[in-house]
């Protein structure tokens, strides 16, 4: 069984190819193959769909188009198991790397003045906010 999916890659039309070999000059990948006088052909293969020669083409006969692929049905699905375990695991990371949080509400008297201390209280910790001993004078 086989499923398909889409990638964009570059093609030539050659009605309007001036056969100047810019665009295979400009191709960071070596995907297109020229000869002097004669015309390009792109290597769909290391075509990474980047468009560089695209923008080098000064005739406009290079587009971009969507072609399809054929991959097995177990390929496909390891890629998407592949992108879901890695977009839940930015969100885990998100959510569980502890941060902490200044909160300046502690105003107390203290030689007949009134100081403000921070309380820093470290989110994420698994156990509902701690707060840092360092931050406020204990005994108080």
């Amino acid at each position: 069984m086989r499923s398909l999916i889409y990638r964009t890659v570059s093609q030539i039309d050659y009605s309007l190819c001036a056969k100047c070999g810019l665009c295979a000059r400009a191709c960071p990948t070596n995907a297109i193959k020229w000869a002097p006088r004669s015309y390009p052909s792109i290597d769909l293969k290391l075509c990474t769909g980047c468009s560089i020669c695209v923008q080098s083409c000064p005739k406009g006969a290079i587009r971009m188009v969507r072609k399809a692929s054929v991959l097995p049905v177990a390929v496909a699905i390891a890629l998407v198991v592949l992108l879901a375990a890695s977009v839940y695991a930015m969100i885990w990371a998100q959510h569980t790397t502890p941060g902490p949080t200044v909160e300046y509400s502690q105003v107390r008297e203290v030689g007949g003045s009134y100081e403000t201390y921070k309380d820093i209280i470290w989110q994420g910790s698994g156990k509902g906010g701690e707060r840092d001993p360092l931050s406020m004078p204990s005994g108080g």
